[in-house]
């Protein structure tokens, strides 16, 4: 893993990095890059934990954040400025989405337990 890589993940002292992929794309115009997406978590207050996404475009020793992601409401825009990028864009659930059967219904289980 190249330092720059190891930098920014140990700048985010609240995510406690998990698991990673490697691989390599090729675009349209066959140009091939090679990619990293490291997954991490953030814990909460409530006992849950958020999940966070960093990809990184890999060229050489140099390696440039071209994916965020993260369910965390409290951080996703400091996150989102940590690495350079003007806005973000929140994360939203899935069961407000589309009805099926396996997505998580935590809006269903606050209104029975009101």
């Amino acid at each position: 893993m190249c330092s720059m890589t190891k930098e920014t993940l140990a700048s985010f002292r609240y995510v406690n990095w998990d698991r990673f992929t490697m691989g390599e794309h090729m675009l349209k115009d066959r140009t091939r890059f090679a990619w990293m997406k490291v997954f991490g978590w953030i814990d909460r207050e409530d006992g849950y934990k958020d999940f966070v996404v960093l990809g990184f475009e890999v060229e050489g020793k140099n390696h440039a954040i071209h994916h965020i992601m993260t369910s965390s409401a409290r951080f996703s825009e400091e996150i989102n400025i940590a690495v350079g990028e003007e806005s973000h864009t929140d994360c939203q659930r899935v069961e407000s989405f589309v009805s099926i059967p396996n997505s998580i219904k935590l809006e269903a289980a606050a209104r029975r337990s009101k």
